[in-house]
Order: C-alpha cells, then structure tokens, then sequence
C-alpha cells in the first residue's frame, strides 16, 4: 500500500469540530462532512461512497443496511449500519438536506445542481482538501483512504481474515493479508508457546495412540 497514516477517532473529531470558513461552499462543505463519516464509520473506499444517494442513506438508518456498488469489482454488496454510524449520520441531518434536498437518487459525489456524478479524481481531491487542517494538526500523511487502512486492520484484529475480506469488499484476500499490521512479540510469542507446549497436564492427560 502506498505510504498514508491511518485516520484515528482523533482524526475524525477533530475534522467534525471544524468551522467552516466564509470562502469554503457551504455545500461542498456538507458532502465532505457525510463522506468522512461513511469512511469513518463504515470503512468504505472513497469510490463507494461517491455513488451513495440519499435512498441509500435512509434504507440504512431505516433497515440497518444498504448495498453498495463496488466500483473496482463491478459487483454489489451489502454494508451494515452499526449503532455509532447511525446516531451519527442522524446527527448530520442538516448537511443530508443541504446536499441531496430531497432527491432520492442523486449521488454524493455530485455538484451541488447537478445530478451528475463527477470524477473519481475530483470526489477524492475533495475529500482530501477537506482533511488539510488535519495533516497540520497530527502531523500525519492523511488521505480519504486513511479511514479504511485505520478499518481494517481494527477488524483483523477480532474477525477471521475471510469475513473481513467480506465486510470490507475484498476481491481478492490477499488484499485483505496485507492490511494485517501484527507486529510479532517474539518474547511473548516464546512465552505462549513454552506454556503451550511444556507446562505439565498429565493430571489431564488421556491416552492417545500416536498417527502418522
């Protein structure tokens, strides 16, 4: 993967508490408050948020889940809305209005009278003009992807490597491998393995017939 830091809680409150300066479209603004909150807390590329539409976001917080279309495998699946996400999103009611005003099917990644999606290019160069302040602040290498590579490897830590490759809409798992940033304690690994292997069980032993 390219060199980014991963984009923490820390990163995202900071990002939220922003004001908006007087230069900066209040409707721009908006959408790039609702982008980083789906990356945020849903762990999505920035090309999947791009195509979300105001439907989707209701379907979510009306039945827990949404699908997707995932631009780099031309394929659907479905995202799961957790508790946080939706108290969240419920909280940016005012920017949902702002940038969809009750057009069911326009995309996130569109201009603010358009219905038209832009460019990949653009919707990410938004998104990322919009986490400057934070680049400052942390002193950190921060783009939109940033959210997903902090997702990921949070998830590996406490779900099988092939239902992450599923949650995160993974083609291949070898994708998926490369997000796992364990880092081996050797000393703790020897210690595990030394009680694992040569602690003394015969208490509990039971009488096994060797198998090739």
């Amino acid at each position: 993967m390219p060199l980014r830091d991963p984009a923490s809680e820390s990163v995202y409150d900071f990002l939220m508490s922003l004001k908006r300066a007087l230069y900066i479209n209040r409707y721009v603004w908006a959408r790039a408050r609702i982008a980083i909150t789906l990356l945020r807390f849903l762990g999505l590329r920035a090309s999947d948020a791009a195509s979300l539409t105001l439907k989707d976001i209701e379907s979510g917080l009306r039945h827990g889940s949404f699908q997707v279309s995932q631009s780099k495998t031309g394929k659907y699946r479905v995202v799961v809305l957790t508790k946080s996400a939706k108290e969240m999103l419920e909280k940016l009611d005012l920017d949902i209005q702002t940038v969809f005003r009750q057009q069911y099917n326009k995309p996130l990644a569109s201009a603010e009278n358009s219905t038209k999606q832009i460019s990949k290019d653009q919707w990410i160069r938004s998104i990322n003009r919009f986490m400057q302040p934070a680049i400052s602040k942390f002193n950190l290498i921060l783009t939109s992807h940033s959210f997903r590579i902090n997702s990921i490897p949070r998830l590996l830590r406490v779900v099988p490597l092939q239902n992450v490759k599923t949650i995160v809409g993974h083609k291949d798992i070898r994708t998926t491998e490369r997000y796992d940033r364990f880092v081996v304690d050797p000393k703790a690994i020897s210690q595990i393995v030394e009680t694992a292997l040569n602690t003394n069980n015969k208490d509990n032993q039971k009488s096994v017939k060797p198998t090739e």
